[in-house]
């Protein structure tokens, strides 16, 4: 990240003129991907070196973007506050310091994004996808989700207070050091979900399936459990326990809770730093469109597919399917390696 304001001024200042003009106008004008790339620059992605479109300092606030391909972007301190984003991908894209204040997503494809600093106040999720982010000291309190998803993602020191997740996945994911004061669950699948340190103070779970998750380290002042289910996970030999430190408020919230399966609950000791690793969530950062050669024989997926059509299998060297979209968004397949059990 910037280190100083003269930096980021100059970032933000080269819009104004020109080629960056030029790739500003082409970007509001929603002009096919080939066609304002080349007049952005490239950088050096910073996890793996590979070419990264240039979009820091972009400012296009209140705007409404359609159909657009933002994956490989370093979006650095870029400002996009109420703009409506309608199945946009942000495939491996950069967010460090990046603003999406009260912006609406619908149909977008975060598979994964990474970024320290970046802001999503009170932004509105619809059927949108975070899949493998890296996302650290950001900003997410009054996030709104409905049929959304947040699974196998690293989470720390971010700020989820106020948060309303509806009928939404929150699967996999390693919470370190977040709050999520009064935030509520309705009818969400938070499998094998770690909170490290957590604040889940007023926090309400309401018919949710908590299977194997890990709640020890929290602190549960005045948390409510509301139906939903407490269990256990089978992830190939392991088996993830519904966790809790054995403290008298741990077992007060489970005591006074509406969910079944209160018996299943492990009670653990309080030890320091004892929680081990859910799930690496890592990715090896490929990425195919429609039409283009499989680099990689694996399991491959794509949201915009479904959940049956969305997950197939491809040799190297066969061609993605030619299906550029459905209903459910822009049709970009990704690989993970941590996903081909």
């Amino acid at each position: 990240m910037l280190t100083n304001d003269a930096d980021l001024r100059e970032l933000r200042d080269r819009w104004n003129i020109g080629k960056y003009k030029d790739l500003l106008d082409a970007l509001k004008g929603a002009l096919p991907e080939d066609e304002w790339v080349p007049l952005s620059d490239s950088l050096l992605h910073p996890l793996d070196g590979s070419p990264a479109i240039d979009l820091r300092g972009l400012s296009l606030p209140g705007g409404k973007l359609e159909n657009l391909d933002l994956s490989y972007s370093h979006l650095d301190f870029a400002v996009f506050d109420a703009t409506e984003f309608d199945e946009v991908g942000f495939q491996h894209a950069i967010l460090d310091g990046a603003s999406f204040k009260e912006c609406t997503f619908h149909l977008a494809q975060m598979l994964p994004v990474y970024g320290s600093g970046a802001d999503f106040r009170h932004a509105r999720l619809r059927q949108s996808f975070i899949e493998y982010a890296r996302l650290s000291n950001s900003d997410l309190s009054g996030v709104t989700m409905s049929d959304a998803s947040v699974n196998s993602s690293e989470l720390t020191a971010c700020n989820f207070s106020g948060v309303l997740a509806e009928r939404s996945e929150w699967r996999w994911n390693t919470t370190t050091r977040c709050d999520f004061v009064a935030a509520r669950f309705v009818e969400c699948r938070l499998t094998a979900t770690r909170f490290e340190g957590a604040r889940l103070i007023d926090a309400t779970f309401e018919n949710c399936d908590l299977s194997g998750v890990d709640f020890r380290g929290v602190d549960l002042t005045g948390v409510r459990f509301l139906g939903g289910t407490f269990g256990d996970v089978l992830q190939g030999e392991t088996t993830y326990r519904t966790r809790f430190d054995d403290t008298p408020e741990a077992r007060r919230a489970v005591a006074a809770s509406s969910t079944e399966n209160r018996d299943a609950v492990a009670w653990c000791p309080v030890v320091s730093g004892s929680s081990e690793s859910v799930q690496p969530a890592t990715s090896s950062r490929l990425k195919g469109n429609p039409g283009e050669v499989v680099p990689q024989s694996g399991w491959w997926i794509s949201p915009a597919l479904g959940s049956e059509e969305g997950r197939r299998y491809f040799k190297a060297g066969e061609r993605f399917p030619e299906i550029k979209s459905t209903n459910w968004g822009l049709v970009i397949w990704s690989y993970n390696s941590a996903d081909q059990g």
